[in-house]
This record gives structure tokens, sequence and C-alpha cells, in this order.
């Protein structure tokens, strides 16, 4: 676990650098042209590969998952979409009106449905039809909102439902037998529940049960407050970046600029919090710090955003990290931090933690 974690955090380093330049490449130029296809099936391969150390973490024991309230019904669509894009499957959705919020990491949901949708893909190799549907659970053990993914294929036999979620086992000639075993890995992690119900000849049915959550919490993004102060609002405002990778504080630099903001670029811990005091004294403090987690042979996220947090009780803070199975990613709060967010991130996410960071109240870590 240890090893995986170590591979997966330089991974998702370099990953961060090629996802981020290319994001930046196609705001650039003109969108449906033939340099704009050739970066997306690049941008497409990096998130592939983001996907794959996921999975790598999370097989591992780890990837614990940082969550948040979030839309099931777009995670759905845009996680199914993105896998049958250009292909021989179609899918049809049926999602009941008003359907309950659910506390999740929205990236490791989406890696558990695109793995069922490539499950469903794989089953009908000559074209066919998915068919996805999404509605409000009550039972005795909660409220739920339960999530099916259909298709119409070969079906499985007994024996193969059986083993059908132990890591390694396969029944294709490609892939590694691991997406499955990760998806019921991240669903248990979540309270969830996973099963399949399958009959040869007539399909297979993976059906999903994610608590549901009655109320949407304040300082959430798509909470009740999640319009008191966007990063829209702020900008022109300072960001201090603390990161020890020279590429990558580049990258993020580049990225916040494009929002508008200013940026105030650190190596590592120290240095964040003795230009943090500085600018404190002179009645500048950052509106934000994004903060790596990890720094080798320095102080890292977790011991500056504490020195940060007793200079300014208010500072706004933000983790972000490879090791997205680290608890301070899981739960950023209870560290001082307003939100996290695991790399590599494109344009998007990065403006989404701003946004949720400017309305978030982190619990007080002393």
């Amino acid at each position: 676990g240890v090893l995986a974690g170590g591979i997966a955090h330089d991974f998702n380093n370099i990953l961060a650098a090629i996802l981020g330049n290319i994001n930046l490449a196609r705001i650039d130029i003109e969108t449906g042209s033939g340099a704009d296809k050739l970066l997306a099936e690049a941008e497409r391969a990096s998130l592939q590969a983001k996907g794959l150390t996921g999975q790598l973490l999370t097989f591992a024991k780890g990837g614990e998952p940082i969550k948040d309230v979030a839309d099931l019904e777009e995670i759905i669509r845009d996680s199914a979409d993105f896998v049958l894009r250009g292909g021989k499957v179609s899918c049809r959705y049926d999602f009941a009106p008003r359907l309950s919020p659910v506390m999740i990491d929205s990236g490791q949901i989406s890696q558990v449905i695109q793995n069922m949708v490539i499950n469903a893909q794989q089953a009908m190799p000559q074209g066919g039809k998915i068919e996805i549907s999404c509605h409000n659970l009550s039972e005795e053990d909660g409220d739920f909102v339960r999530l099916i993914i259909r298709d119409e294929g070969e079906g499985m036999e007994k024996e193969v439902v059986e083993r059908i979620f132990d890591p390694y086992f396969t029944t294709k000639d490609e892939g590694s037998g691991l997406g499955l075993a990760v998806s019921y890995s991240i669903i248990n992690k979540h309270d969830g529940r996973l099963r399949v119900d399958s009959t040869p000849g007539k399909g297979t049915a993976f059906i999903i049960d994610l608590p549901a959550v009655r109320h949407n919490p304040v300082g959430i993004v798509g909470g009740e407050k999640n319009q008191v102060l966007s990063s829209m609002e702020i900008k022109g405002g300072t960001v201090m970046i603390m990161d020890d990778e020279g590429p990558l504080r580049d990258l993020a630099a580049i990225m916040l600029g494009r929002l508008g903001h200013e940026t105030v670029k650190t190596a590592h811990g120290r240095e964040a919090v003795e230009r943090y005091q500085e600018m404190l004294k002179a009645g500048k403090a950052p509106d934000l710090v994004i903060m790596d987690l990890t720094i080798p042979g320095g102080m890292g996220g977790r011991e500056a955003a504490a020195e940060i947090l007793a200079l300014d009780p208010e500072a706004r803070l933000v983790v972000a990290s490879g090791y997205s199975n680290d608890p301070v990613m899981a739960r950023c709060r209870e560290f001082g931090f307003r939100a996290a967010i695991s790399k590599p991130y494109q344009l998007a996410e990065l403006r989404a933690v701003i946004d949720q960071a400017m309305t978030a109240v982190a619990d007080d870590p002393r």
C-alpha cells in the first residue's frame, strides 16, 4: 500500500503537468479544429491514466473518499457518455424526479460507473443498449439512492457471478480484472451496497445503493450559501501556491491567472508561513492558500496550515495532493482546510474548489 501510494503520487504529479497544459492549450485554440480533436484525445488518455492511479490506490487499501454533496444524475450521465462515446452501444436514462442528494467522492463514483458501463459494453461486442435508472429508496436501515445499470448482453453463470468482485478475476481477453473489485471497495467506503443480478442469455444488472442525505449542508458546493462568495467575486484577489515542484507551481499560477487571480508562489511550508505572516502584517493577507500536502524533506501542508491558522484563524486554506488515500484529503476540514483537490486537476475543477473554499467553514484543528 505504501509503495503503491508513493508511485501513484509521483505519477499524478507528472500527469498534473500533462493534463493541465493540455487543458490550457484547448482553451486557446478553436473548438472542433484538428488540433483540438488531437488534444481532446490526449486529454482523454490522461484522464484514463488518472483513473488508473485511483484504482491502484483504492485496491492498495488506500483511496479514502473525499466526500461532498453531489448531483448524482450529472455524474452518471457524464461518466457513461464518456465511456460510450463513438461506440456501438447506446444508453437510455431513466431518472426519477427530485432525487435525494448524496455525499460522495465524485471522482470515485464516476470511476465505479465507468467500470460498470465498460463491463456492460464488453458484454455486447456487436452493439446494444444499456439502461441506467436511478430512484430514491427508503428502507428500515435508512434512505438510499438506487442506481441500476442494466445491459442486454450474454449474462453470466452463477459461478461467475459469485466471483465477479474478486481481484484479478476476469472472463475477458482484455482487462486487468481489477475494475469491479475496485468498484466494490469504493462503494463499501461510501457505506453503500453493490450487488449483481445476472441470467445467462438475458443480460446483467449492477445495483448500487448510496446513502441519501436529508439536507444539503451549508458551506458545501450546491448548498444554500454557495453563492455568498464565489471565485468570480474575488476576481483580482491573491492566491498563494505552495508546491515543491516548480513546473506545477508555474502551471497553477497560469490557471489561477486565467481565473483572474494574482499569485504568490512558495516552495515549501516554512516559506509559505513566513510569506503569509509578512503579507498579513502588511494588511494584504492572501484571499486563499493552495497547499501541497506532502513536501519531501520539508514542511508539508498539514503542518503549515496549523501555523498559518495560528497567525490568522480566518485564513482560507485548500489542500492539494496526488495522495488521495491520505486522511487529510478525506477529512480536510478536521485539519483546518476548507476544501481539498486531488492532483492532477483541470481548470474547471480548480474553479469549483475555489468556490467551495470561499464558502465552506473549516473545523478548528487546535
